[in-house]
This record gives structure tokens, sequence and C-alpha cells, in this order.
């Protein structure tokens, strides 16, 4: 901006006395002298101009981010939203091979209903910000969490990461939140828990395919008790 501003205020100042002031002399300028000024109101012009780029340039930049965010990550939570894991989900099929692959889950919070109706849904929100914090917390890079629709929650891992080892994450995660407590508006203290339903890739399957399974598994979580992961 200032070399802008700078740049501007020569320009004109070099107009203005060349438009209204009369010199005290007739004869034309030497042919030095002529061609510093020229040299001097390009380069000012072209400074003003690759500042004026420079500045429309960033602010595109800025948009676009801003955009992108508000496409792709939850306003509320600030973890990928539905979009975002499909096309996560897109890229990691590109790596699965025989029965080697991504795995993830489905995650419900157990009687979120309860917690909305009875608390408010301003409370309803300070418990879907503190789980997405307590999911996301310590995890590699290879495995994400989203946030897929209303009180559920989406885990993708990378094909680099073990089924096996997966499950166990799940479940201290799962035992983390149920030790958790819940600080609400009016610092009354409640507590939640989680269920889950995961799946693997295996031969032939696609993404709609691994997602029902999860969502399978899930609802067998919900109906033989909650606070569960099923497998």
């Amino acid at each position: 901006r200032l070399i802008l501003s700078m740049g501007f205020v020569a320009f004109i100042s070099i107009y203005l006395i060349s438009s209204f002031l009369d010199f005290p002399y007739t004869n034309y300028p030497s042919k030095g002298w002529t061609t510093f000024f020229i040299v001097i109101n390009t380069s000012l012009t072209l400074s003003a101009l690759g500042a004026f780029t420079r500045i429309y340039t960033k602010q595109m930049e800025f948009k676009y981010s801003e955009l992108y965010n508000k496409a792709d990550f939850d306003a509320l939570t600030g973890l990928g939203n539905r979009y975002y894991l499909n096309e996560l989900l897109v890229e990691e099929e590109k790596y699965c091979h025989d029965d080697t692959g991504y795995s993830l889950a489905m995650l419900d919070i157990d009687h979120f209903k309860n917690v909305n109706d009875t608390y408010g849904h301003n409370n309803g929100d300070v418990v879907l910000r503190e789980i997405s914090a307590l999911l996301s917390d310590g995890l590699s890079k290879d495995i994400e969490v989203g946030r897929w629709g209303g009180e559920e929650f989406l885990i993708i891992t990378s094909h680099k990461v073990k089924y096996s080892d997966f499950l166990k994450i799940l479940e201290s995660k799962r035992e983390l939140i149920a030790k958790h407590t819940f600080v609400l508006d009016d610092k009354k203290q409640i507590h939640c828990t989680i269920s889950a339903g995961a799946s693997t890739y295996k031969n032939g399957l696609q993404i709609r395919d691994v997602i029902k399974n999860a969502d399978d598994n899930l609802y067998i979580s919900k109906t033989s008790g909650r606070n569960k992961i099923s497998a």
C-alpha cells in the first residue's frame, strides 16, 4: 500500500507540474533529461501496477481461502464436513488393492437429543465441540476426523494404518469420552458417551459399501447397549 500510494502521489505530482506550470525557458530539455523523465515515469507506473497486482492477488487468495473453509469445513467444530470426507475417501480409494486399503468408523453421540432437549441447543453445541476436540487430539496424519452430520462423526484412516490398530484407537477414544466431564454454559457438569461402528476395505467393495458396513455396525452398538465399538 505504501509503494502504491507513493507511486500515485509522484505520478500525479509530475502530471500537474507538466500540465499547469510554465517553465521559465522555451528550449526543449536535452535528450538525456527527456530519457531520465521517461524512465522515472515508466518506473513509477510499473511500480504502481505491480503493487496493485500484488494487493489484488492477496485479496483473491484470502477470499479463496474463506470459500474453501466454508465449502469443506464445518463451522461449529472446525472439522472436515461430509463433502470433504467424501473427497478424502475418493483419494484413498486409489491406494486400495486386494484386501489392503483404508478403514473408517461411524460414531454417534448417545442420547444426544436428550442433551439438546434438557440443556438447550447451545449446550448441545458445547458437547459437539468438545467431543470433536477429544476425537481429533493426538491422532496421526494418517487418521482424520470429520463431522458427517448432526451428532454423527466419521473417522477415516489411510491405507497405512492397520485395522487392528485402528480399533484400539477407537476404543481409547470411547473410554476417553466416557470419562470426560462436560462443563455447560451454566457450569452444570454432565457426562456423555459415544457408540461406533467400524469397517475396513475388502477386495471389490466400493466406498458406499464400506460406509454401509460401518453404519450397520453402529446400529449393532446402539441396539446392544450403547457406549460400544462394533466391528
